[in-house]
């Protein structure tokens, strides 16, 4: 088949075809396959496990920290894989794994397709009914923190988070769940949850007001409340308990045997080091883990009836581009079409009706797809029966290794079975040597850069009709432009970049320009940086800017003009900022690692005609207080301004002030205090300074 992992960078739109049965002869159908009862005693699986010398075991790739496919070789890796490879190691067994999806991975261990099952799964009652737990392995719980003087008082469910900023540590459980619950069902935007490489730089935003609320595991939010000396206060916790076991089939005599392994891994502390290697948690902080999982469950009546069949599907073999498992991706060249075939077999019990679909899972880049889109099921597809799955795709234009992964989903929209996906390799473009063309100018700086940074192209060619300016390897009746033009793109790899010429005889003459990007070993991969507008505002306009980091990232640094707006910024993020000064603004983002990448845009800012004000000094001091001393505040603002207003935490202090003025604000409890000067201009642009306040006893 080919596993999952994740590279980067691409672009395409084209169909999926699916083909059921198109290719060569296939098995005669079993129509009649007998159902799997699901609570029916398993066999002896120790006994055949330990004959066969292999352990299979069922997981879902795409559930960061616990199971994921690495950007080094694109296979499987995290806790649950390192956990089922040490317990392997120990019983003197391989481990096979099979990648499947989330909803489907018990039932697939109940048809007999791997014989245990790590991926997450926290133990219910309702599991229980089907399956058997081991020993815990992870057990944790939620905490979440406000500053002292929010008006957050309780967390008492996810909906009461809609609405807040919230910070979390990328790459966490709780970055998973809080997409999953909040983002990915709409109930918040994506620029309200924020992520951070470290625990401390989201400790440090949530003290600026930049963020409402900070989730991370309770202990390390109980230690930062009772350190803080009333700075901060415990409002949520619980609301995303883990309690997670391996599961094996129930009555399954393999279960002791993992038990026996995870009891020594607690003991001589790899389960300790495994859960710190993988969740970042210390030590100290890991909730202890019982001997062993509490007694018998409580008999439990089933109000909804088990289901009638199980779903499921097995991966047979690659058709067509044959990845070797992601250690020789097939070469494409960019934008080169092609068709990727997979011959699969309906594993279940339930028929695939034509409301079943075959669909893109998700890949490491977001041009992992490269093209494909959802299809129904041609045809019914009945137990046992195997078909072929072909979709048409395009290979991405930038270079890069891409991985994108496809599963069933059935008449409800529930994904089952193995996971199959599609890994190709696009190189660097081999460039033609140039000959120059009369009465065409083009030209590009700079022509070498650090992925991200602008380059400006130009050209000129009065004497076509017609002019296109793209990537090579896209479509480039899409991108028509002037014959005399000026355009600044942001590439990210070493890209080519072409200027098609239509002459007035129909001639058609193209140029090239090479952009070399070059990448600096381990650093970090920036993954989006915009500003919104885009290209201009009017002086005191807002400008929001947006970006998300990956990799290993050490800081994260947003500059406006080489001056740092925002230094230690979350690795992913939302921020508004007012330009100051009228003409071309430069916001730069840097994101520091093993080495340093930076991108940068560049938003034109102009005036609105008419006099406007400006903000000559604003500061109070000092910076750090007892409770019951005094700040003072003095500000100085010149030009037209319609109003001139402070406040403090959100509560005005000065409502309707003069250009320049000074006092005193006394302040009688402990916490912090964001003061904020707004100043409007007469065509409703604003000016905007912040300070800050720590009042301590």
């Amino acid at each position: 088949m080919s596993k999952p992992a994740r590279p980067f960078i691409g672009v395409a739109i084209i169909t999926v075809a699916i083909a059921l049965s198109a290719c060569g002869p296939q098995p005669t159908p079993a129509p009649t396959a007998p159902p799997v009862a699901p609570t029916t005693p398993a066999n002896d699986d120790l006994a055949r496990v330990r004959a066969s010398g292999k352990l299979r075991v069922g997981t879902s790739g795409d559930y960061p920290p616990f199971a994921f496919y690495n950007m080094s070789n694109y296979q499987l890796d995290g806790l649950d894989i390192a956990l089922m490879r040490e317990i392997g190691r120990r019983l003197g067994l391989q481990v096979e794994f099979s990648d499947f999806a989330f909803e489907g991975v018990l039932d697939a261990m109940r048809l007999g397709q791997v014989d245990a099952v790590a991926a997450a799964v926290s133990v219910t009652d309702a599991r229980r009914q089907i399956v058997d737990f081991t020993n815990y392995y992870y057990i944790s719980q939620d905490g979440m923190i406000a500053l002292s003087d929010s008006p957050i008082v309780a967390i008492r469910s996810v909906e009461d988070i809609v609405g807040k900023r919230i910070g979390a540590q990328r790459g966490s459980v709780y970055e998973t769940w809080l997409r999953q619950r909040l983002v990915d069902t709409g109930l918040s935007s994506p620029n309200e949850l924020l992520l951070y490489a470290r625990l401390d730089d989201a400790v440090r935003d949530l003290a600026s007001r930049r963020i409402d609320l900070l989730v991370a595991d309770l202990s390390p939010m109980q230690s930062i409340v009772n350190a803080s000396r009333g700075q901060y206060k415990l409002v949520g916790q619980r609301l995303n308990v883990q309690q997670l076991a391996v599961a094996t089939r129930k009555g399954s005599t393999l279960r002791g045997a993992l038990d026996q392994a995870l009891t020594q891994m607690q003991a001589d502390g790899t389960l300790t080091r495994l859960l710190t290697q993988y969740l970042g948690v210390p030590p100290e902080q890991i909730t202890p883990i019982p001997t062993a999982t509490p007694g018998p469950p409580p008999i439990i009546i089933v109000t909804e009836p088990a289901p009638a069949c199980i779903d499921g599907m097995a991966f047979i073999a690659d058709l067509t581009y044959d990845d070797q498992n992601m250690a020789n991706p097939p070469v494409l060249q960019p934008g080169q079409p092609f068709r990727k075939g997979w011959r699969v077999r309906n594993s279940g019990t339930c028929t695939w009706t034509t409301a079943y679909t075959f669909s893109y899972d998700g890949g490491n880049s977001p041009l992992a797809q490269m093209g494909g889109q959802m299809q129904v099921i041609a045809q019914p597809v009945v137990s046992g029966q195997t078909v072929d799955f072909y979709v048409d795709l395009v290979a991405p234009t930038m270079p890069g290794t891409y991985q994108g992964f496809w599963r069933m989903r059935n008449d409800r929209g529930v994904g089952f079975g193995t996971r199959v996906y599609v890994g190709i390799r696009v190189p660097q473009p081999v460039i033609p040597t140039q000959t120059p063309i009369p009465g065409v100018a083009f030209s590009a700086s700079p022509t070498q850069i650090s992925p991200g940074q602008p380059v400006v192209f130009t050209w000129n060619a009065q004497s076509a009709q017609a002019a296109y300016f793209y990537p090579q390897g896209q479509l480039w009746s899409q991108y028509p432009v002037p014959t005399v033009g000026q355009q600044t793109v942001y590439p990210r790899v070493t890209t080519t970049y072409e200027l098609r010429i239509v002459r007035f005889d129909g001639a058609i003459e193209i140029r090239q320009i090479v952009i070399q990007v070059n990448q600096q070993p381990g650093a970090p991969v920036i993954q989006e940086f915009t500003t919104i507008p885009q290209n201009q505002v009017t002086l005191g306009q807002a400008v929001t800017l947006r970006w998300s980091v990956q990799g290993q990232v050490n800081r994260v640094r947003l500059l406006r003009n080489n001056q740092v707006i925002l230094d230690n910024a979350p690795v992913v993020g939302t921020i508004q900022d007012y330009p100051q000064v009228a003409g071309q603004n430069t916001y730069t983002l840097e994101a520091y690692g093993a080495g340093v990448t930076r991108a940068s845009r560049i938003v034109n800012v102009i005036s609105s005609g008419l006099p406007g004000p400006t903000i000559n000094a604003f500061s109070v001091t000092p910076e750090s207080i007892p409770v019951g001393a005094c700040v003072t505040i003095r500000w100085d603002v010149s030009g037209s301004a319609t109003s001139i207003r402070i406040t403090r935490n959100g509560q005005p202090v000065v409502v309707s002030g003069g250009p320049t003025g000074a006092l005193q604000d006394c302040l009688t409890q402990r916490g912090f205090y964001g003061y904020r000067l707004e100043v409007l201009g007469p065509t409703g642009q604003l000016l905007v300074r912040e300070r800050a306040v720590t009042v301590y006893r």
